[in-house]
C-alpha cells in the first residue's frame, strides 16, 4: 500500500502480474491534467489494468464497502480521507445526542478507512465504538447491529484471529435470522464469510457446506447473471481446489467465469483471476491424467513396482466474497 500527498509515490519495481489487481487512488487534490498526476497515471497504466480515482472520501468508502475479497492496491492521502470523516464526527458530536445512530455511522466509516489501510487495530476500535452506540440506540435485533458484528468479524478474519472472527460472524448471522426474510442476500454474505474462516482454518468440509448454502440463497435472491452468484461459484471452486478435487473445482470456476464475463467489464480483476485459476486447474488435471496413463502403461509391461510421487499444487487464491 502506498501513500501520497500532492503526487503519487510509486514502488521502485512494479511487476506485470499487477494487471490482476484493482488500483484505487484517493486524493482530494487529484487532477490528471496536472503534470505530476498525469505522469503517474501513465506509468501506472503500463502495469495495472484497472485504476479508479476518487477525490471524495465518502464515495471511495462506499465503493470499497462493496468490494469482495480481491486484490486491491491503494494510493491514498489517508490524512485527508480520515480528516473528512473526523470533521464530520466532531460536528455530529456537537449537534447530536451522545448515542445517536449517526455517530455510529461515522465511527463505522472511519473503521472502513482504517480497515482498507490495513490498520486493523484502529479499525477494530472504531467498529467496536460504532457497535457500542448501536447497542444503546437501536433495537437488539436491528440489521445495523448485524453489520457491526460482521465488520468486526471481518477485521478479526484479516488478523488471523479465526475464533473471534467466527464468534462475530455467527452473532451477525443470528441477528439476521431474526431481522431479515429467509432468502435475503445478506444471508449469503454471512454464510460465505463463515465459510471463508473455516476455509482459512483448513476445515474444508464445513467451508464447502457453508459456501453451498450461500450459493442456494444467491440463486433465489439475485438475477442469474449477478456477480455475487459468480462469487459463490468461485468460492466453492476454491475450497474444492484446496481439497484436491480439481475436476469439480474446474467446473465451478468455469461457471463463475461465464457469469463474470457477462456482468463485469472485460478488464475486471475477477475475470483475469478466474482465467488463471482455470488454467492452473486444467494443468493439474492434465498432469494427473498423464501420471495415471504412465502408471497403467508400466503395469501392463509387468513392472513389479512403481514408486511415483505426485506433488499437488497448492490452491490458487480465489476472489472470495468478503464484505
Amino acid at each position: 500500500m502506498a501513500t501520497t500527498n500532492s503526487s503519487a509515490v510509486l514502488p521502485e519495481r512494479m511487476r506485470p502480474i499487477l494487471e490482476n489487481c484493482l488500483l484505487i487512488w484517493l486524493d482530494a487534490d487529484f487532477d490528471e491534467l496536472k503534470n505530476d498526476y498525469k505522469q503517474s497515471m501513465q506509468q501506472l497504466r503500463n502495469v495495472i489494468a484497472t485504476i479508479i480515482t476518487f477525490t471524495d472520501a465518502d464515495q471511495c468508502v462506499d465503493y470499497l464497502s462493496d468490494i469482495k475479497d480481491e486484490k486491491v492496491l491503494m494510493i491514498v492521502s489517508y490524512s485527508k480521507a480520515l480528516s473528512s470523516y473526523e470533521r464530520s464526527l466532531e460536528i455530529k458530536k456537537i449537534a447530536l445526542p451522545p448515542n445517536h445512530p449517526n455517530l455510529a455511522a461515522s465511527y463505522n466509516n472511519i473503521g472502513l478507512v482504517y480497515d482498507n489501510m490495513g490498520e486493523y487495530s484502529k479499525a477494530l476500535s472504531s467498529y467496536e465504538r460504532s457497535l457500542e452506540i448501536r447497542k444503546i440506540a437501536l433495537p437488539p435485533n436491528h440489521p445495523d447491529l448485524a453489520t457491526s458484528y460482521n465488520n468486526i468479524g471481518m477485521v478479526y478474519d484479516e488478523m488471523g484471529e479465526y475464533s473471534k472472527a467466527l464468534s462475530s460472524y455467527e452473532r451477525s448471522l443470528e441477528i439476521r435470522k431474526i431481522a431479515l426474510t429467509p432468502n435475503h442476500p445478506d444471508f449469503a454474505q454471512s454464510y460465505s464469510n463463515i465459510g471463508s474462516v473455516y476455509d482459512n482454518m483448513g476445515e474444508y468440509s464445513k467451508a464447502l457446506s457453508l459456501y453451498e448454502r450461500s450459493l442456494e440463497i444467491d440463486k433465489k435472491a439475485v438475477p442469474p447473471n449477478h456477480p455475487d452468484l459468480a462469487s459463490s461459484y468461485n468460492n466453492i471452486a476454491v475450497v474444492c481446489n484446496n481439497m484436491g478435487e480439481y475436476s469439480k473445482a474446474l467446473q465451478y470456476y468455469e461457471k463463475a467465469q461465464e457469469i463474470w464475463k457477462k456482468s463485469l467489464p472485460s478488464n475486471h480483476p475477477h475475470i483475469a483471476l478466474v482465467k488463471n485459476n482455470i488454467a492452473d486447474n486444467s494443468q493439474i488435471i492434465d498432469d494427473e491424467q498423464e501420471d495415471e496413463n504412465l502408471s497403467d502403461h508400466n503395469n501392463d509391461s509387468s513392472l513389479s513396482k512403481i514408486n511415483m510421487t505426485y506433488i499437488k499444487a497448492s490452491g490458487t487464491d480465489g476472489a472470495k466474497e468478503h464484505t
